[in-house]
């Protein structure tokens, strides 16, 4: 996550504390990905997403979540979301 930071933007704008905290549900997201049995077509499929919740976990935390639990089960649904629209766009269904 540490990393990540960096490449979303914050800025230097979190605690020490606060940085643990979005580290943890970074991890846990990601975590709880892999036991889902998601595959990835490439190693560059697999930054992109770690990227994409790392992102909206900065994003959230920016907006005031702290919640470990909160931050990580929204990045998850965000991903969902995202990946149901591509699916859509590609099939031609949806919005």
């Amino acid at each position: 996550m540490h990393r990540y930071l960096h490449t979303v933007g914050s800025d230097g704008c979190f605690d020490p504390e606060t940085v643990i905290t979005l580290g943890a549900a970074f991890e846990d997201a990601w975590q709880s990905l892999q036991k889902s049995g998601a595959h990835f077509t490439s190693s560059r499929a697999v930054e992109a997403t770690r990227e994409r919740l790392a992102q909206h976990i900065v994003e959230s935390a920016k907006h005031g979540e702290r919640d470990p639990s909160r931050l990580r089960d929204d990045a998850l649904l965000d991903l969902a979301r995202s990946n149901l629209t591509q699916l859509n766009r590609r099939s031609g269904t949806g919005s």
